[in-house]
């Protein structure tokens, strides 16, 4: 049997690793002139977890993961709205690992297969691939070229609204946890090699150009330890994106021979904290149904029965999430009702 995996990102590999353990003939092709990871931390939740230690990665990943220490959200000034310890049975045990790290495991576990990079596939490209093999997986991200080409659907990115920043600073903060107030959200989580994990999003036009010094203004009277955050970051280890997600949800996540995984079948905001697994579990979930089931069309449908409304599901839970963190006119009436939350849940 031979794929071709269109994609060579946390998804793509995952496949690919999958179904060549399973004794397919896999090529990959990545747009890009070589396979890098980029970006901070990930969390990892168990069933993600458990998806790359059935690729043969569980010890690496544990090696290089770190635990999430219990949950917290605050008001900019300090105030605790919601606190819950390490070991709840109210958090599952997530992971954080940099994606550099993750994608440098999977590259890897991914020696001996074909990964062919600096590849353009137009429309007749991707059908003649998908000619030449029994299956092709557009695992190649939100403006996918393999979901444009065989999906005749009306679902395009949506712009949320919001910049998005990632980095890393090379000391453990402390204080962890997810900050709210001006329409804005910072996080701070624990990071492999004892560094801290930073996130942050704000509303602002999809072509904004905010620097690092503006974010440390912007930032500036937040809590501790966020300007300490900023103050350390260097701007060649700080990505920032407009955020967007894919309005309206596909009817479908296959066709033809042809399957979606990751953010090419139901890209979503990050609030959720949940994308990069949703992409392993798509493509687990999708080797499992290749290997199983012989049958190409009927593996295909088995996995989007499996996969396409639970995805869907978290993609629209994180846009909630999005609106209420984000709020203003009603964010009071959010903070005591997140307060009286943390009361409840412990």
């Amino acid at each position: 049997m031979r794929a071709i995996v269109v994609g060579a990102g946390i998804g793509g590999l995952t496949t690919a690793i999958g179904l060549r353990r399973a004794g397919w003939d896999v090529t990959v092709l990545e747009r890009w002139p070589e396979v890098v990871g980029i970006g901070a931390a990930l969390g990892i939740w168990p069933a993600a977890a458990e998806g790359l230690a059935g690729i043969g990665l569980g010890p690496q990943f544990a090696q290089h993961s770190v635990p999430v220490p219990g949950a917290a959200v605050y008001r900019r000034d300090g105030r605790v709205l919601l606190r819950i310890p390490d070991g709840s049975r109210r958090i599952p045990p997530v992971r954080l690992i940099s994606r550099r790290r993750l994608m440098e495991l999977l590259v890897d576990a991914a020696e001996g297969i074909a990964i062919r990079t600096g590849v353009t596939a137009d429309a007749d490209g991707l059908r003649a691939a998908g000619a030449d093999a029994d299956v092709l997986v557009g695992a190649d991200g939100l403006r996918s070229d393999v979901r444009g080409t065989f999906f005749a659907a009306a679902t395009a990115p949506r712009y949320s609204g919001l910049i998005g920043v990632r980095g890393f600073v090379d000391f453990a903060s402390g204080e962890y946890g997810e900050t709210w107030g001006d329409a804005a959200i910072f996080g701070n989580t624990p990071m492999e090699c004892a560094r801290t994990n930073f996130y942050a999003a704000f509303p602002a036009a999809d072509d904004d150009r905010s620097t690092l010094a503006d974010l440390r203004a912007r930032f500036a009277r937040w809590r501790e330890p966020i300007p300490t955050i900023l103050a350390a970051a260097r701007a060649e280890d700080v990505l920032t994106n407009p955020i967007y997600d894919l309005h309206p949800p596909l009817r479908s996540f296959v066709g033809d021979g042809v399957a979606l995984i990751g953010d090419a079948a139901h890209a979503m905001t990050p609030h959720a904290g949940r994308g990069a697994c949703e992409a392993i579990v798509d493509a687990t979930c999708l080797v499992q149904h290749l290997v199983s089931e012989p049958d190409v069309p009927a593996a295909l449908r088995a996995y989007d029965r499996e996969r396409r409304r639970p995805a869907q599901r978290v993609a629209g839970r994180s846009w909630r999430v999005k609106s209420v963190a984000h709020a203003t006119t009603f964010a009071p009436l959010r903070n005591g009702l997140v307060r009286v939350a943390g009361r409840l849940v412990r």
